[in-house]
């Protein structure tokens, strides 16, 4: 049965669909309203960037100038045209690529970490390569897509490459990053410790472990590692452009998805077989999982894999402080005595790796990044005083990471040095005195990481990515003089002071693995460490019991180890493997002019869908488009229904330039009603402004101004209201949570008919909404508790309703149902003791992971993450009256639920099961929702 009024979602597929269109989840977070943006052009290409990227966004156009047409050719295919838009946002940088609408690339410009992205001789280059590969992949479109083109335009589902495995998107162009620079993630280190540990472990048999749902370790690095070395494997076994081959089978193919008869195609043999050869080759090369007896006197001392790294032992060597990371709760500092026992937290920790004991031992200093001005992210240093773990921040958007004390009597007076990222390079600086002063002067590319101050305090050692040369530098603290300790091509990070003559480092310059090495300093004497573990990082020597602190790597990740330090034999000359340095593009000198959007808003696609709504099939055409910044976005869908016989027409306009972000809907819709049909019409406007971002914690005020016709059979109701929403939430998710944890999530929302906006009614609504989550070891106990009241002289009896799921808006009139209330049938208006003015209601529910499956089935798109079981008690009191409790309905209820990937891409959480009503109209009542009910 349905209400009398009331609004129900008669969007269905059309708004859905335009949400995953405009919804860009790479810049829809806002970049910041104070950068002016301006475009470069040269033919179909545009970089959008503002003035503090100005050249970085030159050299971008010159590489893509350069690098676009050799791929465009390798993939025989043309793209139409290209907008890229170069930001300095965060200082995470990052690349991302999307065809939907146009050809767009997205490029966070933020000098990386070079010690732990690894060598190139130009990171700029690598990742353009990198997304221009993905650009030309999935645009390739042959068959029955080619003429499905013609018709329909650029419609999503005519992007067939776009629904391969992402193990093969994200194989492929870390394929093409290889081939197209002198280094690249196929010829890294990095990815050969991470493949044949993965292969020792058996979890590279699995297929289905390479996805982007993989909340196991090591996470995302996934698709983009075990893809890369599977192509690898295949152009190996075949020839040079299996790959490319691959991709233009599948894109002329009209299967959904990636199986063995593409690869039979192409190669004559299926994919799955194709797959087990792969892994049993890379095992068979490998020697057995090495064990940390292997060293005299090695010894673990964590076993959570994931990441247990950094290191550092405090001044008087009585305790260890590292950073900790695992899958289900926020990161970590923790301290630990040396031999591993006592291990317990000292706090929180959001990002970053290093830390560094203040010389007193009574504070640590480290780096996170937080958002400043809303909108963007930067690293900043702070210190946490070991007695009693309180924390202080030392500076403010300083984009400082990797922090080391110099030498001093307290925290007060010892100098920090650390380094500052920028948009084309980073720097080393120093903080004395609350004053920061920049230390080196690099060149455009250069990346710093890993300063340690010297004993003395008269150096300073740091690791120096340039032109593809990652060494080791001593740095003069006063001058900023520089001096090369190594200078060649092997990865040499993460230094080290075993005394104020010997420095201790991790590098790949000998077996093809990480091992630690010594080094006197003056470069002379390069030696390694006495039987060196392999895949050894972050080294810290205790020298009075002759130990070396280190991060270990292996199938769960890094842990923390010891091993007795002793100096080994001579290394020789590092024998370089990889090609020339490729010539650095010319820079793009053309002018600039201001941004504009309106170019990139004209329709590219039209697109039909079906839809099963309020009893009857919809047939329809949707459009949408966003401009490159995400700024404004709109969308277009219109469809027929095929028991009211009438037209259903949604439009939408988002406009984010500054803030707040406006938002307007225009919709009319008719359905059909037992006793005839049902129109409806409606106009909304909002504005939402976010109040407060920031790393665990964000608040947001929303206004909407809405005005709605409905008419049925019996009659109709205008309404028109004016909404004020708030909402504060704390609430935390991490890879392996089976709902959200550790937090609050509070939401005030307040309505008020009015007489000027056209409404027949006259009087107004508050509901508040409180949520609690706390994690009890593996289980979750999510609580919440509500109200709900009316003011204002005409307010209907049927305000509030009770039963069953919460509807999903909260801006009717009439009818509203925020309450979740199982085991009872959802209100037909026969019984009027469900409806009411005021409301209370609360939930209680306890959810128990079943497993985390972490399991697919070879390349199908489905990929299931977790499972859970939940326990509830669910409780509402509604009446027009002064509330009774006596009159309370309770229910009971039992669920399951999981967490799935469909697609490859998008996240989905199913939950269903019973409701069990405990008083007078209660019933076996079984339910389902798509998200958690609360």
């Amino acid at each position: 049965m349905r209400r009398r009024f009331g609004y129900r979602s008669g969007l269905a597929l059309a708004s859905v669909f335009l949400w995953f269109v405009l919804a860009d989840p790479g810049l829809a977070a806002s970049l910041p309203p104070r950068y002016r943006f301006r475009t470069l052009q040269s033919g179909r290409i545009k970089v959008h960037f503002h003035a503090e990227v100005e050249k970085p966004a030159r050299r971008t156009l010159a590489l893509v100038l350069e690098i676009l047409p050799r791929l465009e050719e390798r993939y025989r295919v043309r793209v139409p045209s290209l907008d890229m838009v170069v930001h300095d946002a965060s200082d995470s940088p990052n690349g991302l690529a999307s065809s939907f609408p146009y050809p767009y690339v997205e490029i966070r410009t933020a000098s990386p970490d070079g010690a732990d992205s690894g060598p190139s001789e130009s990171w700029l280059r690598l990742v353009i390569t990198h997304e221009l590969a993905h650009i030309v992949h999935i645009e390739q479109a042959g068959g029955i897509y080619a003429l499905g083109r013609r018709l329909f335009g650029r419609a999503p589902f005519l992007f067939p490459d776009a629904l391969q495995p992402t193990w093969l998107i994200e194989g492929l162009a870390v394929r093409e990053e290889t081939k197209g620079t002198a280094f690249g993630r196929g010829r890294h280190t990095f990815t050969k410790m991470v493949v044949d540990e993965a292969a020792r472990s058996g979890q590279l048999e699995r297929m289905d472990q390479a996805t982007l749902g993989l909340d196991a370790w090591p996470l995302g690095n996934a698709p983009y590692l075990f893809g890369q070395e599977f192509l690898n494997f295949v152009e190996m076994t075949y020839q040079e452009g299996t790959t490319r081959d691959l991709a233009l089978a599948h894109a002329a193919s009209f299967r959904p998805y990636l199986d063995d008869k593409t690869f039979r195609q192409v190669t004559g043999r299926g994919l799955a077989q194709l797959w087990r050869e792969f892994a049993r080759t890379r095992l068979a090369g490998l020697a057995p999982a090495a064990v940390l007896s292997e060293g005299p006197g090695a010894q673990l001392l964590t076993t959570r894999g994931v990441v247990q790294t950094a290191p550092r032992l405090s001044p008087d060597g009585s305790l260890l402080a590292y950073t900790s990371r695992t899958l289900d709760r926020l990161g970590e500092i923790r301290l630990m005595n040396k031999d591993g026992s006592s291990d317990r937290r000292l706090t929180s920790r959001v990002s970053g790796a290093a830390l560094a004991w203040s010389p007193d031992g009574k504070f640590i200093v480290f780096d996170e990044a937080h958002p400043v001005r809303k909108f963007e992210w930067r690293l900043d240093l702070f210190q946490v005083e070991v007695s009693t773990g309180r924390r202080r921040r030392l500076t403010e958007g300083a984009r400082a990471s990797d922090p080391d004390y110099g030498p001093g009597v307290g925290a007060g007076d010892a100098p920090i040095v650390f380094v500052r990222r920028l948009s084309d390079r980073s720097e080393l600086c120093l903080l004395s005195g609350g004053e920061i002063r920049k230390l080196t002067a690099s060149l455009p590319g250069t990346e710093w990481s890993h300063p340690r101050f010297s004993p003395q305090g008269d150096a300073v050692v740091a690791s120096r990515l340039m032109g593809g040369f990652s060494d080791l530098v001593l740095v003069d603290p006063l001058t900023g003089a520089t001096e090369n300790l190594t200078r060649d091509r092997a990865l040499d990070g993460e230094p080290s002071w075993v005394d104020d003559r010997t420095l201790i480092f991790r590098s790949d310059r000998e077996a093809g693995s990480f091992r630690l090495f010594l080094l006197n300093r003056d470069g002379s004497g390069l030696r390694g460490l006495g039987a060196s573990p392999e895949n050894a990082f972050a080294p810290e020597v205790d020298r009075a019991t002759s130990t070396v602190f280190y991060a270990r790597y292996s199938a769960k990740g890094y842990d923390l180890a010891r091993v007795r330090f002793a100096e080994g034999e001579a290394v020789g000359v590092f024998v370089d493997p990889f090609p020339a340095n490729q010539d650095e593009a010319a820079v793009f000198e053309g002018s600039a002019r201001p941004y504009r959007s309106w170019p990139s808003l004209r329709p590219t696609f039209v697109t039909p869908y079906v839809a099963v709504v309020s009893d009857e099939w919809r047939f329809g055409l949707a459009t949408a488009a966003s401009d490159p910044l995400f700024r404004t976005a709109y969308g277009v869908a219109g469809s027929w229904g095929t028991n009211a016989s009438r037209p259903n027409l949604l439009g939408y306009l988002r406009y984010g330039r500054f803030t707040p972000t406006f938002t307007a809907l225009v919709r009319t819709e008719s359905s059909p009603e037992r006793l005839g049909r049902r129109d409806q019409a409606e106009a909304l406007v909002s504005a939402d402004f976010p109040l407060e971002r920031k790393t665990l914690r964000s608040q947001a005020l929303a206004l909407t101004l809405r005005r709605r016709r409905e008419e049925i059979s019996r009659g109709a109701l205008d309404s028109g209201i004016i909404a004020l929403t708030w909402q504060l939430d704390s609430t935390q998710t991490y890879p392996m949570s089976i709902s959200r944890q550790d937090g609050l999530r509070l939401g005030v929302a307040i309505t008020r008919e009015l007489k000027a906006l056209g409404s027949d009614l006259d009087f107004g609504k508050v509901i508040v909404d409180a949520r609690a989550y706390k994690r009890f070891g593996p289980t979750v106990v999510a609580s919440r508790i509500g109200l709900g009241w009316t003011f204002g002289p005409r307010a209907p009896e049927r305000a509030f309703a009770v039963g069953g799921l919460p509807s999903p808006g909260l801006l009717d009139p009439v009818g509203d149902a925020p309450a979740v209330l199982r085991g009872y049938e959802q209100p037909d208006g026969t019984d009027e003791s469900r409806f009411g003015t005021r409301l209370t209601f609360g939930n209680l529910e306890w959810r128990i992971p079943l497993g985390h499956p972490q399991r697919g089935a070879g390349t199908f798109p489905l990929f299931l993450r977790h499972m859970r079981l939940s326990a509830s008690l669910d409780g509402a009191v509604i009446s027009t009256a002064p509330l009774n409790f006596s009159s309370a309905r309770i229910g009971a209820s039992l669920g399951l639920g999981a967490d799935l990937l469909l697609g490859h891409r998008i996240p989905l959480t199913l939950e269903g099961g019973v409701g069990f009503g405990l008083t007078r109209d209660g019933s076996i009542v079984p339910w389902f929702s798509l998200g958690l009910p609360f």
